[in-house]
């Protein structure tokens, strides 16, 4: 985590039917919140610093074929797409830039896909996946995005549930996210209405230059890091949320000696109408 102090302007606007983008500038002052120094070359071990200053230009864009709405006088809101639906962000970081330190561009990448197949359930893919081409401090790398919690913990979609946040550090990475429920079970009543699903989840990652960052614990990901359990949604139900359970494994090269190290309890929140 860091202090940070952040200002930026941002403009967003459609582009065709099924395109919305965005521009934007932002100026960052961040400084590490925990016993973190980066190191600028390795000629003078000595230069280390915690506070760094970012100027950013920042354009994305969301693309959602046959993506539908619905309006009112005011506003709309979307009601999703059968397709895939793919957002990318692209980070410009220039020394000089709003008084930025740093060289590097950074570009973000997530596809995500649902579909229904008759009688066997609903799936959701999302694949992740970033780079950062030049050396740049810990806060503008990739963390692998892991959610697990050191007690209580609630279960993340599209996140590793057995990782630590921060406990990995990378400069390239990608992720797939694979979630398949197979619908309401048999048995249900008005405040009982469970659903099961399985979860599998693999990524990936890399950290040029590690040696800039020091004294912060981390691992990088190119053994490959895998997950998978079972998630149960609304064995409490209401008529406007639902509360249910996920259980989940930590498995491969980054698993923990002991067996219930692995294993990871989460609760599961949803909402609808």
């Amino acid at each position: 985590m860091d202090r940070c102090e952040t200002a930026e302007a941002m403009l967003g606007f459609r582009m065709l039917r099924y395109i919305k983008a965005g521009l934007g500038i932002s100026r960052s002052r961040k400084q590490a919140a925990f016993d973190y120094l980066y190191q600028h070359n390795r000629e003078d071990p000595a230069l280390l610093t915690s506070d760094h200053t970012f100027g950013k230009m920042v354009a994305g864009v969301k693309f959602a074929w046959g993506e539908k709405f619905i309006r009112n006088a005011e506003n709309q809101a979307s009601l999703g797409t059968r397709f895939p639906v793919l957002w990318l962000q692209y980070t410009c970081s220039r020394v000089g830039f709003l008084d930025g330190q740093f060289d590097y561009d950074k570009l973000d990448l997530k596809l995500k896909y649902s579909f229904i197949t008759k009688l066997i359930g609903k799936t959701s893919i999302q694949l992740t996946g970033g780079l950062v081409n030049r050396p740049a401090p810990y806060s503008e790398l990739f963390n692998g995005h892991g959610s697990r919690g050191f007690r209580f913990s609630v279960f993340s979609p599209s996140s590793f549930g057995t990782m630590r946040a921060d406990e990995f550090l990378m400069d390239k990475f990608a992720a797939v996210f694979f979630t398949h429920s197979f619908g309401k079970l048999l048995y249900r009543s008005k405040y009982f209405e469970p659903t099961l699903a399985v979860v599998m989840n693999a990524g990936v990652g890399s950290l040029k230059d590690s040696w800039r960052h020091r004294y912060a614990p981390f691992k990088t990901m190119e053994k490959g890091y895998y997950e998978g359990g079972i998630l149960i949604n609304n064995i409490i139900k209401s008529a406007l949320s639902g509360l249910g359970v996920a259980l989940l494994y930590r498995a491969g090269p980054y698993s923990y000696d002991r067996f219930g190290d692995n294993l990871v309890f989460k609760l599961s929140f949803g909402y609808g109408m």
